[in-house]
């Protein structure tokens, strides 16, 4: 365990660093226009600023402030507390586990969000998905597995799911497409806020309405059936 009063990184070259599994925990503000390489260990500080790099093989972040770029191997759980933000995109689809108020985009594996998730740019991810909210900050967002929506997701410029989509929110708003490819599942009534909104496979209402502010299209076969929703109503154009 290593804990310090602040920690600043000051030169460009400057590197601190840890190969262990331990805790570093920073009680100041953490200026950083270096490298603070965290390999497997967990990481708390507060005040994040700089230009500089946080790295982790697997790590856990605990921090608030501005992450200018983080680098992360294989996967990695951040909590950012009241707020953190991450300036430049995450790249080479690491898995991510979000807590806390995190702003962020990139190219991940999977992604788990538990908290409020902002995007300051676009979002893919190669596997599954879930999020407790979204506000997407005229961003896309593009999960290529399974995704699960447990709160309202606003201001997206598009949405599209490769694999299925269990919807327990009330409200997923975009203002391009929304595209669901796989099946549809909804736990809550919901209204879905987009030019056109598809799915094609099956609608599963579970009882529930399903409301439709834009154009709709419903399925791109035989047995791409909607069923079991309470109210549907689609305010544009409907293809069935």
């Amino acid at each position: 365990t290593v804990s310090a009063g602040g920690l600043t990184v000051a030169a460009a070259g400057g590197t601190a660093s840890t190969t262990g599994s331990g805790v570093i925990t920073i009680a100041g503000g953490t200026a950083n226009d270096g490298t603070i390489a965290v390999g497997g260990s967990t990481l708390s500080a507060g005040n994040v600023s700089g230009t500089g790099t946080i790295s982790t093989t697997n790590g856990i972040i605990n921090a608030t402030g501005t992450i200018a770029t983080l680098s992360v191997t294989t996967g990695a759980t951040v909590n950012g507390g009241a707020s953190l933000v991450i300036s430049n995109a995450i790249a080479g689809n690491p898995d991510m586990t979000l807590t806390g108020v995190v702003t962020m985009a990139g190219a991940m594996g999977t992604l788990s969000s538990a908290g409020a998730l902002t995007l300051n740019g676009d979002i893919t991810t190669t596997g599954d998905a879930a999020f407790a909210g979204i506000t997407g900050g005229g961003h896309s967002l593009s999960v290529g597995g399974n995704a699960a929506f447990g709160g309202i997701a606003t201001n997206l410029a598009t949405l599209s799911v490769t694999g299925t989509s269990a919807i327990n929110t009330t409200g997923i708003t975009a203002t391009g497409t929304q595209l669901y490819t796989g099946n549809v599942t909804l736990g809550a009534g919901a209204t879905l806020t987009a030019t056109t909104v598809t799915t094609q496979g099956t609608v599963a209402g579970g009882g529930n309405s399903l409301t439709i502010t834009g154009n709709a299209v419903f399925g791109n076969g035989i047995g791409d059936t909607v069923t079991g929703v309470l109210n549907l109503s689609v305010s544009g154009a409907t293809s069935v």
